[in-house]
């Protein structure tokens, strides 16, 4: 066995005990590993370790007065910017620029840029927005995508669509990228050659 593969199985051993027989919560163990709490939770999950609920992670933690304080604030919602301001009222007339919420044709959605390309030729004849990559992709080939074409981000941010940083590939070939980024990813975050 590598052992880099030997070294992460020592730090997931770690984890567990640390979880199981010292009773520390995941956002503890994250925070000494460097480690996001969500992959901490996902691999005790796929262990089968029975994970505990938000009440009983912070059974035995001391909050300071400031921290109660705080708590306090943002249940109460006086720490939200728009606390005490009045909510503007949406109207059907306001279209595009009379909508306070207008921002040029672009949204942001699971980290992808989406580019208003019109209106009434989308499905039930609505407002269609397409992907700004795949959309670059098409203008730089001249041509639409195939089926069975898929636009990879290289450097693994999905909202940086710079040519130079999109690859048109297969589905595939696509998950095989995806996944050797992930497995590099662990590598260099848990330890490891």
């Amino acid at each position: 066995m590598p052992s880099a593969r030997k070294d992460l199985i020592g730090l997931y051993e770690k984890i567990k005990d640390l979880y199981l027989n010292k009773k520390m919560n995941t956002c503890q163990i994250s925070k000494l590993f460097n480690i996001p709490g969500s992959t901490i939770h996902g691999k005790l999950t796929r262990d089968g370790v029975k994970t505990r609920g938000i009440k009983e992670a912070r059974e035995g933690m001391k909050l300071t007065e400031e921290h109660r304080a705080n708590i306090s604030k943002s249940k109460s919602g006086v720490n939200h910017p728009n606390w005490g301001k009045k909510r503007p009222t949406f109207r059907s007339g306001m279209l595009r620029e009379e909508n306070p919420n207008w921002r040029g044709g672009t949204h942001l959605s699971k980290g992808y840029v989406f580019i208003l390309i019109g209106e009434g030729n989308g499905i039930n004849n609505h407002t269609r927005y397409k992907m700004e990559h795949v959309l670059k992709a098409e203008k730089a080939l001249g041509r639409e995508l195939k089926p069975g074409e898929v636009v990879h981000h290289i450097n693994g941010i999905k909202s940086d669509n710079r040519n130079e940083n999109l690859l048109i590939c297969t589905p595939k070939y696509h998950a095989g990228l995806t996944q050797k980024m992930a497995s590099l990813y662990m590598r260099e975050h848990l330890g490891g050659t």
